[in-house]
C-alpha cells in the first residue's frame, strides 16, 4: 500500500488505530526501502507454522527418544530452538489473539466470563466466554507486513479460528478446508461454518490437502514479498493417525492410558511428515535458507498429567509449554537458548528479523527475542491465563519459580519448576516470601490488564510509556529491577 493510500484509510478508523496504524505507515517507510535485516530483499518471504495441540517434549530435538521427528529437528539444526517457551493461554483462540497481537487475552477480552456466586467449575465444565474473535480495532502481525507491501495469506485448518473470521484480517487471501480433498478461500459473505466432527476425524488429510494447495499457491507468486501462516490441526484430539505412522502395528482405539500416548504420538509422527512437506515447498520455491521460518504451537496437551486429559482447562506445564522454532538469513544455526520466553514474544521476533520492530514495538507486550539468543542469562516472566473449562486461573512464571492462581478457590500454589519440572509439589509453605512476591505482581499484572482492557473496549489510546511503566512495577515486585 502506497503512503497516500494509507493515509486515506484513516479516515473512517477509531482514534486509537488511527495512531497505531500511523506508526504502521513509519514502518511501511522503512521496509519499502528495502531496510531488512535479514538481507534477502525483494524476495523476503515469512512463514509462521502453528501445530494446533503440540507438546514439544514429543520431539526428538527436545531429547524425546521413543520416536525420531527429522523434518522437525532438521529445522531446528537451521536455526535457534529455544527450549522453554510457553504460551500465554491454555487454548487456541485466546493464544492465537495474543500471538497475532503480542497483547495478552485479557486485553484483547478473549477471556472466560465470572461465573456466579458461590459457583465452583469442574475441569471439565465449559465456561461462557467474553468473546471469541480479535476485534477489528487491534493491529494484527498480518495487517503490518500488508501494510508493508508483503503479499499476506493464511492456510487454517481450524474450524474455531474460521468461525471467528477476524482472525483472518490484514490477509489478501485464506484457505481453508471444507471437506476431504476440498479447499475453500475464505469469504465471509458466504461462507457456511464448519463443522468440528469432520474437521478432527480427517485432521491429517485436511493439513495435507491445505498444504498441496499452499505448494500451489507459492509456486505462483515466489517472486514476491509474502507473509504466510499455516495452522495445522493433526495433534488435535482424538487421536487416530494413519497407520502408517504407528508404532508397532497399534492400530486400535482404546481408552488406555498409555495407548493414548502412543496415539499421540502417532499423530506427532504424522505431523512431522506434514511439516517436510512444507519446508520441502519452501526450499523448492524460495530456498529454505533465505526465509524466515517460525515453527511453534499455540498450546501443549494434557495426557493425564494431574488427573487432566485435552487442554483449556489448567495452566500446568504440559499445556502451556509449545515448542518455538526459528530460522532466518540473519540467525545462527544450531542454537538453543534455554531461557524462558512467551509466544506473545513471536512477533515482535518476526518484525526484528525483518527490519521494522523498532519502529512499532511500543504497542506490544511482548519483546523481541533476537537479543536473548547471544544473552543467556536473560530471562523473561511468564504471565498465562484464559481458560475454557473449569476454573479460573492465572499463573507467573519468574526463574526457577511459578506461582499458580485459583479464582474460585482462592488458593495459590507454588512450584519450584528446576527441581519439580511436572509441577506436583506445591512449595508454597517453605517459601513465604518468594510466594508473597509472586502474588503481588501477579495481581499486579492482571489488573493494570483489566484496566488497559476497559481503555481499549472504549476507544482510548494508552501512552506507551503507561504500559512500560506497568510492566516495571510488576519486574519490581519480582525483583528484576529496582
Amino acid at each position: 500500500m502506497r503512503y497516500h493510500d494509507c493515509v486515506r484509510t484513516l479516515t473512517v478508523l477509531p482514534a486509537r488505530r488511527i495512531i497505531l496504524i500511523a506508526v504502521v505507515i513509519l514502518a511501511c517507510s522503512f521496509a519499502l526501502n528495502g531496510c531488512s535485516s535479514s538481507g534477502s530483499g525483494d524476495r523476503q518471504a515469512v512463514f509462521l507454522i502453528v501445530v494446533d495441540t503440540l507438546r514439544p517434549d514429543r520431539l526428538s530435538c527436545h531429547g524425546y527418544d521413543a520416536h525420531e521427528t527429522p523434518h522437525i529437528d532438521a529445522l531446528a539444526q537451521r536455526g535457534v530452538r529455544f527450549t522453554r517457551a510457553q504460551s500465554v493461554a491454555s487454548w487456541t483462540v485466546p493464544s492465537m489473539g495474543s500471538m497475532m497481537t503480542s497483547l495478552y487475552p485479557t486485553q484483547l477480552g478473549l477471556v472466560e466470563l465470572p461465573g456466579p456466586p458461590g459457583k465452583h467449575y469442574q475441569w471439565q465444565e465449559l465456561r461462557d466466554q467474553a468473546d471469541y474473535t480479535v476485534s477489528l480495532v487491534e493491529i494484527t502481525l498480518a495487517e503490518i507486513f500488508h501494510e508493508a507491501g508483503y503479499r499476506t495469506a493464511a492456510f487454517v485448518d481450524q474450524p474455531g479460528l474460521i468461525e471467528s473470521g477476524n482472525f483472518f484480517q490484514g490477509f489478501d487471501e485464506a484457505f481453508f478446508p471444507s471437506g476431504v480433498k476440498k479447499i475453500t478461500r475464505f469469504d465471509p459473505d458466504t461462507l457456511e461454518y464448519p463443522k468440528w466432527a469432520p474437521f478432527l476425524r480427517h485432521a491429517y488429510k485436511n493439513d495435507l490437502q491445505l498444504i498441496i494447495e499452499f505448494a500451489k499457491w507459492l509456486a505462483e507468486r515466489q517472486d514476491q514479498r509474502l507473509f504466510v501462516w499455516l495452522h495445522l490441526l493433526t495433534p488435535h484430539w482424538p487421536y487416530d493417525p494413519p497407520a502408517q505412522f504407528m508404532a508397532n502395528g497399534e492400530t486400535a482405539r482404546t481408552d488406555d492410558q498409555k495407548l493414548e500416548e502412543r496415539f499421540y504420538n502417532g499423530e506427532v509422527r504424522a505431523t512431522d511428515d506434514l511439516i517436510g512437506r512444507i519446508t520441502e515447498a519452501i526450499d523448492d520455491y524460495i530456498g529454505i535458507e533465505n526465509a524466515v521460518v517460525v515453527f511453534t504451537s499455540d498450546h501443549g496437551e494434557g495426557l493425564g498429567e494431574h488427573g487432566m486429559h485435552d487442554h483449556g482447562h489448567s495452566l500446568h506445564a504440559e499445556v502451556l509449554r509449545v515448542p518455538l522454532i526459528m530460522t532466518a538469513p540473519s540467525l545462527p544455526k544450531q542454537r538453543t537458548v534455554d531461557v524462558d520466553v512467551r509466544t506473545i514474544d513471536i512477533m515482535p521476533t518476526i518484525l526484528d528479523l525483518v527490519g521494522i520492530e523498532g519502529v512499532i514495538q511500543p504497542a506490544f507486550e511482548g519483546t523481541s527475542l533476537v537479543p536473548m539468543i547471544d544473552d543467556i542469562e536473560s530471562t523473561l516472566p511468564v504471565f498465562s491465563e484464559a481458560m475454557l473449562y473449569g476454573s479460573t486461573e492465572r499463573s507467573l512464571s519468574s526463574g526457577e519459580f511459578k506461582l499458580m492462581f485459583d479464582e474460585q478457590g482462592q488458593r495459590f500454589r507454588l512450584f519450584d519448576v528446576s527441581k519439580d519440572p511436572a509441577e506436583i509439589d506445591d512449595v508454597a509453605h517453605r517459601h513465604p516470601e518468594r510466594t508473597d512476591r509472586l502474588r503481588d505482581a501477579l495481581a499486579t499484572i492482571h489488573d493494570e490488564l483489566v484496566v488497559d482492557r476497559q481503555r481499549r473496549a472504549g476507544g482510548e489510546a494508552e501512552e506507551p510509556a503507561h504500559r512500560k511503566e506497568r510492566m516495571l512495577r510488576a519486574l519490581r515486585a519480582l525483583g528484576y529491577v529496582r
